[in-house]
Protein backbone atom coordinates (compact mmCIF):
# COMPACT_ATOMS: atom_id res chain seq x y z
CA UNK A 1 0.00 0.00 0.00
CA UNK A 2 1.45 3.33 -1.02
CA UNK A 3 -0.44 6.56 -0.52
CA UNK A 4 0.33 10.21 -1.09
CA UNK A 5 -1.90 12.59 0.86
CA UNK A 6 -2.13 16.19 -0.31
CA UNK A 7 -4.49 18.51 1.49
CA UNK A 8 -6.87 15.78 2.68
CA UNK A 9 -9.11 17.02 5.51
CA UNK A 10 -8.39 16.37 9.13
CA UNK A 11 -9.32 12.73 9.70
CA UNK A 12 -9.40 9.76 7.35
CA UNK A 13 -9.05 6.03 7.80
CA UNK A 14 -7.48 3.71 5.29
CA UNK A 15 -7.35 -0.01 4.66
CA UNK A 16 -5.63 -2.00 1.96
CA UNK A 17 -7.93 -3.94 -0.37
CA UNK A 18 -5.86 -5.86 -2.88
CA UNK A 19 -3.44 -3.50 -4.62
CA UNK A 20 -5.52 -0.34 -4.29
CA UNK A 21 -5.78 1.77 -1.15
CA UNK A 22 -9.30 2.74 -0.12
CA UNK A 23 -9.96 5.96 1.75
CA UNK A 24 -13.10 5.54 3.79
CA UNK A 25 -14.11 6.93 7.21
CA UNK A 26 -15.40 3.49 8.23
CA UNK A 27 -12.16 1.63 7.54
CA UNK A 28 -9.38 0.66 9.88
CA UNK A 29 -6.06 2.55 9.78
CA UNK A 30 -6.43 5.98 11.37
CA UNK A 31 -4.43 8.77 9.73
CA UNK A 32 -4.76 12.36 10.94
CA UNK A 33 -3.41 14.47 8.10
CA UNK A 34 -2.95 18.17 8.78
CA UNK A 35 -0.29 19.06 6.24
CA UNK A 36 0.61 19.05 2.58
CA UNK A 37 3.20 17.21 0.48
CA UNK A 38 3.44 14.36 2.98
CA UNK A 39 3.76 10.70 2.06
CA UNK A 40 2.68 7.51 3.80
CA UNK A 41 3.81 4.13 2.47
CA UNK A 42 2.71 0.94 4.24
CA UNK A 43 3.33 -2.63 3.13
CA UNK A 44 3.61 -6.04 4.72
CA UNK A 45 0.78 -5.55 7.24
CA UNK A 46 -2.60 -7.23 7.67
CA UNK A 47 -5.95 -5.51 8.11
CA UNK A 48 -5.87 -6.46 11.79
CA UNK A 49 -2.52 -4.70 12.22
CA UNK A 50 -3.79 -1.70 10.23
CA UNK A 51 -6.57 -1.27 12.77
CA UNK A 52 -3.99 -0.80 15.55
CA UNK A 53 -1.92 1.94 13.86
CA UNK A 54 -2.57 5.66 14.34
CA UNK A 55 -0.61 8.28 12.39
CA UNK A 56 -0.61 12.07 12.69
CA UNK A 57 1.56 13.80 10.11
CA UNK A 58 2.55 17.37 9.29
CA UNK A 59 3.84 19.11 6.17
CA UNK A 60 6.53 17.61 3.91
CA UNK A 61 6.94 14.52 6.10
CA UNK A 62 7.24 10.84 5.24
CA UNK A 63 6.28 7.60 6.95
CA UNK A 64 7.42 4.32 5.44
CA UNK A 65 6.50 1.02 7.11
CA UNK A 66 7.91 -2.01 5.31
CA UNK A 67 6.35 -4.71 7.48
CA UNK A 68 5.07 -5.56 10.96
CA UNK A 69 4.89 -9.23 11.93
CA UNK A 70 2.88 -8.79 15.14
CA UNK A 71 1.23 -5.79 16.80
CA UNK A 72 -0.53 -6.84 19.99
CA UNK A 73 -1.55 -3.39 21.20
CA UNK A 74 -0.98 -0.13 19.29
CA UNK A 75 1.56 1.76 17.21
CA UNK A 76 1.08 5.52 17.64
CA UNK A 77 3.08 7.79 15.32
CA UNK A 78 3.19 11.59 15.58
CA UNK A 79 5.23 13.60 13.06
CA UNK A 80 5.53 17.36 12.75
CA UNK A 81 6.80 19.13 9.65
CA UNK A 82 9.83 17.90 7.67
CA UNK A 83 10.12 14.57 9.47
CA UNK A 84 10.99 11.11 8.21
CA UNK A 85 10.20 7.73 9.77
CA UNK A 86 11.40 4.41 8.35
CA UNK A 87 10.32 1.14 9.98
CA UNK A 88 11.83 -1.89 8.26
CA UNK A 89 10.16 -5.29 8.14
CA UNK A 90 9.82 -8.10 10.66
CA UNK A 91 8.81 -6.01 13.70
CA UNK A 92 7.19 -7.61 16.78
CA UNK A 93 5.41 -5.01 18.90
CA UNK A 94 3.97 -6.36 22.16
CA UNK A 95 3.28 -3.20 24.13
CA UNK A 96 2.14 0.19 22.84
CA UNK A 97 4.96 1.77 20.84
CA UNK A 98 4.85 5.59 20.62
CA UNK A 99 7.08 7.44 18.18
CA UNK A 100 7.07 11.22 18.69
CA UNK A 101 8.79 13.48 16.16
CA UNK A 102 7.40 16.92 16.89
CA UNK A 103 10.20 18.71 14.99
CA UNK A 104 12.22 18.08 11.83
CA UNK A 105 14.05 14.81 12.45
CA UNK A 106 14.53 11.26 11.25
CA UNK A 107 13.88 7.94 12.98
CA UNK A 108 15.14 4.70 11.47
CA UNK A 109 14.19 1.31 12.91
CA UNK A 110 16.04 -1.68 11.46
CA UNK A 111 14.65 -5.11 10.68
CA UNK A 112 13.29 -7.68 13.14
CA UNK A 113 12.93 -5.51 16.22
CA UNK A 114 11.12 -6.50 19.41
CA UNK A 115 9.26 -3.89 21.47
CA UNK A 116 7.60 -3.84 24.86
CA UNK A 117 5.56 -0.77 25.82
CA UNK A 118 8.07 1.99 25.07
CA UNK A 119 8.61 5.40 23.48
CA UNK A 120 10.97 7.07 21.03
CA UNK A 121 11.39 10.88 21.12
CA UNK A 122 13.45 13.09 18.81
CA UNK A 123 12.85 16.34 20.68
CA UNK A 124 12.15 17.71 24.15
CA UNK A 125 8.62 18.97 23.30
CA UNK A 126 9.45 22.41 24.76
CA UNK A 127 12.21 25.01 24.41
CA UNK A 128 15.21 25.55 26.67
CA UNK A 129 16.53 29.13 26.36
CA UNK A 130 19.99 30.51 27.12
CA UNK A 131 19.22 33.63 29.15
CA UNK A 132 22.33 35.43 27.95
CA UNK A 133 21.91 34.90 24.22
CA UNK A 134 18.13 34.32 24.22
CA UNK A 135 18.72 31.46 21.82
CA UNK A 136 17.14 28.08 22.07
CA UNK A 137 19.73 25.43 23.00
CA UNK A 138 17.84 22.11 22.70
CA UNK A 139 17.40 21.26 19.00
CA UNK A 140 15.89 17.95 17.85
CA UNK A 141 18.17 15.05 16.90
CA UNK A 142 17.73 11.84 14.93
CA UNK A 143 17.30 8.36 16.42
CA UNK A 144 18.61 5.14 14.86
CA UNK A 145 17.86 1.57 15.94
CA UNK A 146 19.82 -1.14 14.13
CA UNK A 147 18.58 -4.54 13.04
CA UNK A 148 17.31 -7.00 15.66
CA UNK A 149 17.09 -4.57 18.59
CA UNK A 150 14.97 -5.43 21.65
CA UNK A 151 13.47 -2.57 23.68
CA UNK A 152 12.20 -3.76 27.06
CA UNK A 153 9.09 -2.56 28.85
CA UNK A 154 8.86 1.21 29.42
CA UNK A 155 12.20 1.94 27.77
CA UNK A 156 12.55 5.56 26.64
CA UNK A 157 14.81 6.31 23.67
CA UNK A 158 15.64 10.01 23.58
CA UNK A 159 16.93 12.28 20.81
CA UNK A 160 20.41 11.63 19.46
CA UNK A 161 20.44 7.95 20.44
CA UNK A 162 21.86 5.21 18.23
CA UNK A 163 21.56 1.54 19.19
CA UNK A 164 23.56 -0.98 17.18
CA UNK A 165 22.41 -4.31 15.75
CA UNK A 166 21.55 -7.25 18.03
CA UNK A 167 21.35 -5.10 21.16
CA UNK A 168 19.02 -5.17 24.17
CA UNK A 169 17.69 -2.20 26.15
CA UNK A 170 16.53 -3.26 29.61
CA UNK A 171 13.11 -2.36 31.01
CA UNK A 172 12.63 1.25 32.20
CA UNK A 173 15.96 2.39 30.79
CA UNK A 174 16.43 5.94 29.48
CA UNK A 175 18.80 6.02 26.50
CA UNK A 176 20.45 9.33 25.59
CA UNK A 177 23.55 8.38 23.58
CA UNK A 178 25.01 5.88 21.13
CA UNK A 179 25.90 2.23 21.70
CA UNK A 180 27.64 -0.26 19.39
CA UNK A 181 26.18 -3.51 18.13
CA UNK A 182 25.74 -6.46 20.54
CA UNK A 183 25.28 -4.25 23.60
CA UNK A 184 23.24 -4.90 26.74
CA UNK A 185 22.05 -1.47 27.85
CA UNK A 186 20.27 -0.51 31.05
CA UNK A 187 19.79 2.14 33.68
CA UNK A 188 18.50 5.66 34.25
CA UNK A 189 20.36 7.20 32.54
CA UNK A 190 21.51 4.19 30.58
CA UNK A 191 24.98 2.67 30.57
CA UNK A 192 26.63 -0.28 28.88
CA UNK A 193 26.04 -3.33 31.09
CA UNK A 194 27.71 -5.96 28.88
CA UNK A 195 29.29 -6.18 25.43
CA UNK A 196 29.33 -9.01 22.91
CA UNK A 197 25.79 -10.25 23.54
CA UNK A 198 22.96 -11.32 21.26
CA UNK A 199 19.38 -12.33 21.97
CA UNK A 200 16.57 -14.63 20.91
CA UNK A 201 12.85 -14.08 21.47
CA UNK A 202 12.46 -17.77 22.34
CA UNK A 203 13.18 -19.03 25.88
CA UNK A 204 16.20 -21.25 25.30
CA UNK A 205 17.66 -23.81 27.77
CA UNK A 206 20.33 -22.47 30.11
CA UNK A 207 23.03 -23.86 32.38
CA UNK A 208 23.26 -22.43 35.91
CA UNK A 209 26.98 -23.27 35.94
CA UNK A 210 27.50 -20.47 33.44
CA UNK A 211 26.13 -17.84 35.87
Amino acid sequence: MSVNFRGIPALVKLRNKGKSPVINPTETLMIREKGEDSQIEISGVTDEINSKITIKIGNRSRVKIEGIQTLNTRLIITLGDDCELLIKDGQKINGPLRINQFEASKVTIGKNGLFGPCQIWTSDFHSVIDNQTKNRINPPKDVVLGDHVWLGAEALILKGSTIGDDSVVAARSVVTKSYPSNSLIGGYPSRLLKSNISWDDKLLPYNLENW
